[in-house]
């Protein structure tokens, strides 16, 4: 694969891109995410880009499949060229790829970006476009096949429900975020709705904030069982922060897509909670259901965006431990600690890990210029 492309870069390809455009790889079957751009130019032609292989994908990708999407980039005072391409569609060979979202990332984009830019300046707003029909008799059909795109916007969620177009935007572009699917038979799962808990004053009274809206304890935070967080993907529990795999996240943050309604916000874990069981608040649906339209396919799905990680081991100094006895800590916890370091420095003769835990932490006491008995006194 290495010697195809360097002949076919050096016959075609350095005639037609720059050598800082060239893409070199040779591990296209690795099932990374394959990335396909489209820029728009000046006089209303374009330029394709990719595929570029990522590590990341969204539900988005995952749904249609990568050559089903194609980012669009337009020029900044290309307002002209943009209704009309949108409106119309892009075609690609007997394919034609229709507007489906978008996303503002202008403040993700750095000045550096900027200076590299040499004849135009592309928009950071990039326009998300999806095969929608072809016009050869031999392709395949596929989930979106004579489907409009209002119906298409529907299999994600009930986007049609908002008031504004400013939500509207806003809430579908929660299919782009990078997420970790999160493996889940929904026939067997139950959602249960449960309501926010607000402040209260000392009278009893609900507190508001300055738009008259109550202020939640409970904003953007549900509950899932212990079951299926066990499930969480091993992309994360692999990571640095964790050595046990079995340990479940305590809480995740989400995105979920089911039955037309889309939540954002955080699941805690609740060991009280049947098997199977994920509960959502008000606070977190962004897009609710429509009743009036009949069960048909959505593409459910429970996305992770992050996931709270197991922490690790701690000091505590004097001064550290009489502000936790102030705040309400038992006595014993404390001495819970001090025999369990006691027990690890007898082992610190027998046990390499033990040993060299000590080594390290005498070593950065040191350093910091803490006295020894500071360091001693403090476990």
């Amino acid at each position: 694969m290495d010697v195809f492309e360097s002949k076919i870069w050096n016959k075609y390809g350095q005639r037609f891109c720059d050598k800082a455009d060239r893409i070199q790889y040779l591990d296209w079957d690795s099932g990374k995410t394959h990335i396909y751009y489209c820029h728009v130019c000046q006089d209303g032609g374009y330029y394709f880009k990719g595929p570029i292989l990522n590590n990341t994908r969204t539900h988005l990708q995952r749904s249609l499949g990568d050559d089903n999407i194609l980012i669009v980039k337009f020029l900044e005072d290309g307002a002209a060229l943009t209704g009309n391409i949108v409106k119309e569609g892009i075609h690609v060979g007997l394919r034609r790829y229709q507007f489906f979202v978008f996303k503002d990332e202008r403040i993700k984009v750095k000045k550096k970006q900027m200076e590299k830019e040499k004849k135009a300046i592309y928009s950071a707003v990039k326009c998300y476009f999806v095969r929608i029909d072809s016009i050869s008799p031999y392709e395949e059909d596929y989930v979106l096949s004579r489907k409009t795109i209002s119906e298409a916007r529907r299999l994600f969620m009930h986007i049609h429900t908002l008031s504004t177009i400013e939500k509207y935007m806003a809430r579908f572009a929660l299919i782009l975020s990078k997420t970790i699917k999160l493996d889940l038979n929904f026939a067997a799962v139950t959602i249960e709705r449960i309501e926010d808990i607000p402040f209260q004053d000392e009278n009893g009274s609900i507190v508001y904030d300055e738009d008259g809206k109550p202020i939640l304890h409970t904003d953007g935070t549900g509950y899932i069982s212990e079951d299926l967080a066990k499930k969480c993907p091993k992309d994360f529990t692999t990571a640095k922060y964790i050595t046990n795999n079995n340990f479940e996240p305590l809480l995740m943050q989400c995105r979920l897509f089911h039955d037309g309604v889309a939540v954002k916000g955080t699941l805690l874990i609740n060991k009280k909670l049947k098997p199977g069981t994920i509960q959502v608040r008000p606070s977190m649906i962004k897009v609710d259901k429509d009743p009036t339209l009949p069960n048909n396919e959505t593409f459910n799905s429970l996305e992770i965006v992050a996931i709270s990680h197991r922490p690790g081991r701690n000091n505590l100094s004097k001064y550290l431990i009489s502000l936790l006895s102030y705040g309400g800590v038992p006595r014993q916890f404390f001495l819970d600690l001090l025999t369990n370091a006691l027990d690890e420095t007898r082992h610190v003769f027998s046990n390499k890990r033990a040993a060299l835990r000590g080594n390290v932490q005498q070593k950065y006491s040191i350093l910091m210029n803490n006295p020894l008995e500071f360091f001693y006194g403090g476990n």
